[in-house]
């Protein structure tokens, strides 16, 4: 479309696009900075994309002063005018879409009574490998960033605590997905001197978890919980704790193994194990067995036969499996090493997240699943974070048109235009 030597607007004067400018993957116009010549002169503004103009005024545009700076208004059906927020017209472009476009088009925005995971699942063939393999890289460095930032957040957040960042990290993987939040927010609760003061006692460690998990009130289930109360109200008052709320851990429809107090048990046996976590990740490096030792948790005692208090469960001692010592690895030992390597300038601390990334097996969930059944595979880590962050941050919000993959599709369905804007046959 740009690059020709003219276009007409819906008015008739004559347009060239110089450049199309920077897509925008948030909120605001859709395209910025673009640059092209009308009327004579050169003008430099934003770019917005409709398939109906009349969708400008759906939605309110015209109301919106942050988009007073469009300079062109692209789009297939020519059926309003769009003006600013103060009135004035603004230039329009019509783009002529080819059956095969609109069909992508709609195929990729228009919702169904049973759509699928990904609605670009069926035209995933063509776009090329190469092509692909760059936006899941680029999607996965997104990914880890913002992991990445989250860490140093929490640092910042705690005063410079990196054992404390490290643990929220951790805890947060540890409730691998269902109850990340809250066993994060937990870890941010602890008093890190206190657990290491009993660290020695398993029960008591036990005590302060559950008590500030907020998972001890009311009348205790048997004799164990009972012991956990009296020692928790007797620490709570030592050191001043003051536990987080009840309503936020989810206990419906989550599998034994999953169940937060069993999730909590993990963590306590980490806190007993690892009195300083983050020298521990550290030191292991790259090396994948040693991180994986350090995560190699088997619950003992009252938790190797409940699945909450009074609940016994059927199944056997649990150990955390290699595949979840790998999770962890993958969304809190690879950030936390981003996050160290970025705030203390160590290039080699950052370049062993990305050798682990590389190394490491792809995950095992249901996202990557629904990849694999649209046939992209993913077989590191690398891959499948890449493919998990283009999956929530653009499939489920059905926001493809901002999305690379959903923009390749559209481009390659297009056709080229003549100096009259009008469709090459």
């Amino acid at each position: 479309m740009y690059g020709s030597e003219e276009q007409h607007l819906t008015d008739g004067r004559a347009v060239r696009i110089l450049d199309p400018g920077t897509l925008n993957t948030g909120s605001g116009p859709d395209f910025f900075n673009a640059k092209i010549v009308m009327d004579g002169c050169e003008w430099a503004g934003n770019v917005e994309l409709h398939l109906k103009a009349s969708d400008w005024w759906r939605h309110g545009h015209h109301r919106d002063p942050a988009y007073d700076n469009i300079i062109l208004h692209v789009v297939a059906d020519d059926d309003a005018s769009p003006v600013r927020s103060d009135g004035s017209p603004i230039p329009q472009l019509i783009f002529p879409l080819t059956p095969t476009m609109q069909a992508c088009y709609r195929r990729l925005t228009e919702s169904s009574k049973n759509p699928p995971a990904m609605p670009c699942a069926l035209m995933l063939s063509s776009v090329d490998r190469i092509y692909l393999d760059d936006v899941i890289v680029s999607a996965c460095r997104q990914r880890m960033q913002e992991k990445r930032d989250a860490v140093i957040k929490t640092v910042r957040t705690t005063g410079g605590d990196w054992s404390k960042a490290v643990l929220c990290a951790v805890a947060r993987s540890l409730g691998f997905g269902v109850n990340s939040e809250p066993l994060e927010r937990l870890a941010l609760s602890l008093d890190l001197m206190a657990c290491e003061g009993h660290s020695d006692d398993l029960r008591q460690l036990e005590a302060i978890l559950y008590g500030q998990a907020n998972l001890l009130a009311g009348d205790a289930a048997d004799e164990y919980q009972a012991s956990l109360q009296r020692e928790y109200e007797f620490l709570k008052r030592k050191y001043s704790m003051r536990p987080m709320p009840e309503a936020l851990w989810l206990t419906g429809r989550v599998r034994p193994a999953n169940s937060p107090y069993r999730r909590i048990a993990l963590l306590a046996l980490l806190l007993r194990n690892s009195r300083s976590l983050l020298s521990k990740i550290l030191s292991a490096g790259k090396d994948i067995d040693a991180l994986r030792e350090l995560f190699t948790l088997s619950l003992e005692g009252y938790w190797s036969i409940h699945t909450g208090f009074g609940k016994v469960s059927r199944r056997p001692a649990s150990t955390l499996s290699r595949e979840a010592a790998d999770v962890i690895i993958i969304n809190a030992v690879v950030p936390v090493y981003m996050a160290y390597g970025y705030y203390t300038g160590d290039v080699e601390t950052v370049e062993q997240a990305q050798e682990l990334l590389e190394a490491l097996p792809a995950e095992k969930n249901r996202l990557v699943r629904d990849w694999a059944d649209a046939g992209v595979r993913a077989s590191t880590a690398e891959e499948s974070q890449g493919l998990i962050q283009i999956r929530k941050r653009y499939c489920d919000a059905r926001d493809c048109l901002r999305c690379r993959l959903g923009h390749r599709m559209l481009r390659r369905s297009c056709v080229p235009v003549d100096v009259a804007g009008k469709a090459v046959r």
